[in-house]
């Protein structure tokens, strides 16, 4: 019999299924419809009518799809071929890498074997940012300080996006101290710093600065500390920065004190 003519196939990106259709060939009796993959995975359908449907296709590889025709002794040649890509694979090996500098976070994967385009989103309470990218990083600016991020990445072809990849982690660099206060016992030329918590900050140091040099600092997980022994009528400056596992917050702004 002649070959299959009028060969359509149509991707379905949710199940990586194709099903073809055709216009009947004189004298057949049966078609056989046949994806191979890239891959050299090949998938086949059996039909006695025009249609049918070629499931368990590999993702991220294009198939060639074509339609053979029999008329129970003779199999004809292939028909026209049509080519589609299935949907991408979930990104592999994602990994985030926070710069405490900037409060950026740089999210990488392995790339596909297909040229693809890349979004990601980083998803925290309330906000959702995202970059997209042909590359194999990604760099999401405009983070909250103080916050957890969830981190994923997704492919996307001409024709099909694929699945989330894992959900990869991000805390962002802590805020900065508030409500920063600095009152003198004036007995003892004492002067005790104060501040209010801040989101994300599991430790804070406060520098006290002034005449002569003097430069100290305290390091607590709580929200006060106190400098002693200071000369009087003396005037210092109070900061105070607050720390995570990994990063320091911006400095807070100076506070005036004087003994």
């Amino acid at each position: 019999p002649c070959p299959p003519t009028n060969v359509q196939s149509t991707m379905n990106c949710n199940t990586n299924s194709a099903t073809l259709s055709w216009t009947a060939s004189p004298n057949a009796v049966s078609y056989r419809g046949r994806a191979s993959g890239g891959d050299s995975h090949t998938v086949t359908c059996d039909a006695t009518t025009p249609g049918c449907q070629l499931n368990g296709l590999h993702c991220g590889q294009e198939y060639v799809f074509v339609v053979t025709a029999s008329d129970g002794s003779c199999e004809s040649p292939d028909s026209a071929k049509n080519r589609h890509e299935t949907a991408p694979c979930m990104p592999q090996s994602v990994s985030t890498l926070l710069d405490c500098t900037s409060n950026s976070l740089n999210i990488s994967w392995a790339l596909g074997l297909t040229n693809l385009n890349y979004t990601v989103l980083a998803r925290t309470t309330g906000a959702v940012l995202s970059c997209t990218t042909m590359s194999s990083s990604c760099i999401i600016t405009g983070l909250e300080c103080g916050k957890n991020y969830t981190a994923v990445v997704t492919a996307n072809n001409r024709e099909c996006q694929g699945p989330e990849s894992v959900t990869r982690p991000g805390q962002t660099v802590p805020c900065m101290p508030t409500s920063v206060h600095a009152n003198v016992e004036c007995v003892s030329n004492t002067v005790r710093a104060s501040w209010g918590p801040a989101a994300g900050a599991l430790s804070y140091t406060g520098v006290l600065t002034g005449p002569g040099h003097y430069n100290e600092s305290c390091l607590t997980s709580g929200l006060s500390c106190s400098f002693r022994g200071l000369t009087c009528a003396q005037t210092y400056k109070l900061n105070v920065v607050s720390h995570d596992s990994q990063c320091n917050s911006p400095v807070s702004p100076n506070v005036s004190v004087t003994t």
